[in-house]
């Protein structure tokens, strides 16, 4: 995490806080992720901090010379999420246009089945068992 001073008139700290975090996950991006095994990449974020964090990747990868985020541009999406925390990701993932675009990914695959327990477990909440001897149990 990251803490982003706010804007105030005549500092420049927001501004370098900003270009700053950018380049954490700029970082983040090339030491992390392997474009040869995935299908795509989503970036989410409340407002036009995605779109500038994208514009920003971007134009870092020209001006460095990082052919892997270069030529796999089309692989990010950007999709708005009403926080930055982890718990705004299961919004994006309900997004249906989001999954219509990760239609064949095996993020889907797992999205709908974890909704299928999530339902299951609204319905039923009998069935959901947590240690070893109660999955045994549940199981049978």
């Amino acid at each position: 995490e990251t803490n982003i001073p706010k804007k105030r008139t005549g500092s420049s700290n927001h501004s370098k806080a900003i270009i700053k975090f950018y380049e954490a996950i700029y970082q983040a991006v090339l030491r992390h992720i392997d474009f040869k095994k995935i299908k795509c990449v989503l970036c989410a974020s409340p407002g036009y901090v995605k779109d500038d964090f994208f514009k920003y990747m971007l134009e870092q990868a020209v001006r460095r010379d990082d052919r892997a985020l270069s030529e796999n541009k089309r692989k990010f999406v950007l999709c708005k999420a009403s926080s930055g925390h982890k718990h705004a990701l299961e919004e994006v993932f309900n997004d249906a246009s989001i999954m219509v675009q990760m239609n064949d990914t095996r993020l889907a695959k797992e999205v709908e089945t974890l909704n299928r327990f999530m339902r299951m477990i609204d319905t039923s909440p009998d069935r959901a068992y947590y240690g070893y001897n109660h999955v045994q149990k549940a199981n049978e």
